[in-house]
C-alpha cells in the first residue's frame, strides 16, 4: 500500500490525468513539498533585490529568480505526481473513507 502526501481538491478533478487536475496535501510531507516550493521563490526573491540592490542588471536579476521558482515548481510537480491519489479526495480522506494517507491497494 502507498502511503499519499496529496489528494484530489474536488471530486470532478478525480479521473483526470495527474498533470491536471488540482491537489492539496493531507500529510505533513506534502506540506513539506509546498513549503519547499515557497521557500525556493522567496529566496528567488531576495536574490532578485538583492542583485537589483548592488547594481546588477536587470536579466540578471532575474536569472536567480527564475531558477529557484523553476526549481519549487518542478519538486511540487514531481511530488504530486508520484505521491497524488488520483482516486480519492481530501474529503474522503477527512471523513474516513480511506485510511489516513493511505491509498487502496
Amino acid at each position: 500500500m502507498t502511503q499519499y502526501w496529496f489528494a484530489r481538491r474536488r471530486a470532478e478533478d478525480i479521473g483526470k490525468p495527474a498533470f491536471k487536475g488540482r491537489f492539496y496535501p493531507m500529510v505533513w510531507q506534502g506540506w513539506a513539498v509546498v513549503g519547499v516550493f515557497l521557500g525556493a521563490m522567496a529566496l528567488g526573491v531576495l536574490l532578485l533585490f538583492e542583485s537589483a540592490r548592488l547594481g546588477a542588471g536587470l536579466v540578471m536579476s532575474l536569472i536567480p529568480f527564475i531558477m529557484l521558482t523553476a526549481f519549487g515548481a518542478g519538486v511540487i510537480m514531481l511530488a504530486t505526481v508520484s505521491k497524488g491519489d488520483p482516486d480519492h479526495t481530501v474529503a474522503q480522506y477527512r471523513a474516513g473513507e480511506v485510511g489516513k494517507g493511505r491509498g487502496h491497494v
